[in-house]
């Protein structure tokens, strides 16, 4: 079928859902559904101004979000206004929620129907600020992620329920100056950043992974200005969570031109953690933890 899927959830082995949009410059949302023996595609709210879902996260068969941007798509590079999409189990329909003009929503997760977390930017330019969203079984709300001033986007989350949820992205002096790191955690009544590393000087976090508020991954690439201008010295970013603090942990980097990045990470255990994503956007990168190492494995 036409189009690109940039998100997947499974709450069963019957039961899996793909999203993303028709077309990369100007899409409708698109939601496909897996029911243990087929691939269907279900119908969504169709959007005047277009749109995309860049991520899902589902509980039951009843309860599904999908998160993304209103507007024209990725490939445009265009400020778009954050989407919010619930299935009930027969329908998708669309959320009602705080929307700030301006931005998007990366990631959502989600631990119950009554409790979900959205993450993203709003506005543009030097404007761009981190955007946190909570559904409480109600409504959703806007929730302050109290991340430093400045120019900032949240790109992954993960929760593991009501008083442990961990969200990840960067923050810069501005448009075009360093990346930083960014790690916030939510103990069930605010937002907090916590120090994570940073070390070559420059990281972007795309994506993070928790099993437990013990066991946590954070993963994305380094020095991204470097490689957004062709540069050699962009490499994967790992970070390990153990209950008290982040550590980075060396992950491996296949022969590249200008580029290794994660995109995703899961963890299935202590020892056996997957992180996806791309060389030189041109070949597929996968990795795994062991428990002690990073390994690069070649898909067949």
């Amino acid at each position: 079928a036409p189009g690109f899927l940039v998100g997947v959830t499974a709450p069963s082995a019957d039961d899996v859902w793909a999203v993303g949009g028709t077309d990369w410059f100007s899409p409708q949302t698109l939601a496909e559904h897996w029911n243990g023996q087929s691939w269907t595609p279900v119908a969504t709210p169709s959007l005047a101004d277009g749109g995309f879902f860049n991520s899902i996260a589902a509980t039951s068969a009843d309860n599904a979000w999908a998160v993304g941007g209103i507007g024209p798509g990725p490939g445009v590079g265009t400020a778009n206004v954050p989407l919010i999409e619930h299935w009930n189990g027969q329908s998708w329909s669309l959320a009602q929620y705080p929307a700030p003009a301006g931005g998007q929503l990366r990631a959502v997760a989600a631990t119950s129907a009554s409790n979900a977390w959205a993450v993203g930017w709003i506005g543009s330019g030097p404007a761009t600020r981190t955007l946190i969203e909570h559904w409480n079984g109600t409504r959703w709300r806007q929730i302050a992620s109290h991340a430093p001033g400045g120019f900032g986007t949240l790109q992954g989350i993960a929760a593991t329920g009501p008083d442990n949820a961990w969200a990840v992205g960067y923050t810069q002096s501005g448009p075009g100056g360093s990346y930083q790191s960014l790690t916030l955690h939510w103990n069930g009544y605010r937002w907090s950043v916590v120090p994570s590393p940073n070390p070559t000087g420059q990281t972007d976090l795309i994506a993070v992974a928790a099993a437990s508020p013990q066991d946590a991954w954070a993963v994305g690439y380094t020095n991204p200005n470097v490689c957004s201008n062709g540069g050699p010295q962009c490499g994967t970013a790992a970070f390990h969570w153990n209950g008290s603090s982040w550590a980075a942990v060396p992950s491996a980097n296949p022969p590249a031109g200008y580029l290794n990045a994660f995109e995703d990470v899961v963890i299935i255990s202590a020892d056996n953690v997957w992180a996806v994503g791309t060389t030189d956007w041109a070949s597929t990168l996968i990795e795994h933890w062991n428990g002690s190492t990073w390994g690069w494995h070649l898909p067949r």
